[in-house]
């Protein structure tokens, strides 16, 4: 998919924009049910424009990635500098039984960017919907990894001040202040890798 990417955006001409949406269904339900994941810009400014299209979306809310990530826009986004993002668009739900109303918003959006008839939108503005950053990983050292967590959570649940998120061992990862909150919960990865992320809301950079 990379080696495809890659052919087409040098076909691109420059006076073209790059875009690159990588659209998903996520495993689990969530609180905001439509939400983006922003790559890691590295020195590059977030676009406030595109932030405004997401809304036109119908998204929810952005998780603004503070590192660099194995994901398809992250290279995109890294290597051709185009603005992409990862989608999360719903949960997934077994062939044939979703429901494509909900996804009218983007379907209308993106037929809009192909007939170049996307309506002149206004750039986000701080509140038009919540901002997020990765605070930590919750990384599962050994098989004694616990999460303390209904398998049925969905992302972005609010994790109360102190509360136990998980434990491994002596490594204990409890909640502070009250606004965090898990992504991505999956204690079931192996031994090194991440079962979750907690992130708390955040600001555009001046």
């Amino acid at each position: 998919m990379e080696q495809h990417a890659s052919r087409f955006f040098a076909q691109a001409g420059p006076e073209h924009g790059k875009l690159h949406y990588d659209l998903h269904t996520a495993i689990r339900g969530s609180v905001y049910e439509k939400f983006a994941i922003y790559p890691f810009l590295h020195q590059r400014p977030h676009q406030r424009s595109q932030l405004a299209w997401l809304k036109h979306c119908g998204i929810e809310a952005v998780l603004l990635h503070s590192k660099p990530a194995n994901t398809f826009s992250y290279y995109t986004s890294q290597q051709h500098q185009a603005a992409a993002f990862t989608l999360e668009l719903g949960k997934a739900r077994p062939f044939g039984e979703n429901d494509l109303s909900r996804f009218a918003g983007i379907d209308q959006a993106l037929r809009q960017l192909l007939d170049n008839s996307t309506p002149t939108l206004p750039d986000y503005r701080d509140g038009d919907y919540p901002l997020f950053r990765a605070k930590y990983d919750l990384i599962k050292h050994s098989e004694a990894f616990r999460l303390h967590l209904a398998a049925s959570v969905e992302n972005f649940t609010v994790l109360p001040d102190g509360m136990l998120i998980a434990d491994d061992g002596a490594e204990r990862y409890v909640a502070s202040g009250g606004e965090e909150r898990i992504l991505f919960p999956n204690p079931g990865v192996k031994p090194g890798l991440r079962a979750g992320i907690v992130v708390e809301p955040a600001m555009l950079d001046a």
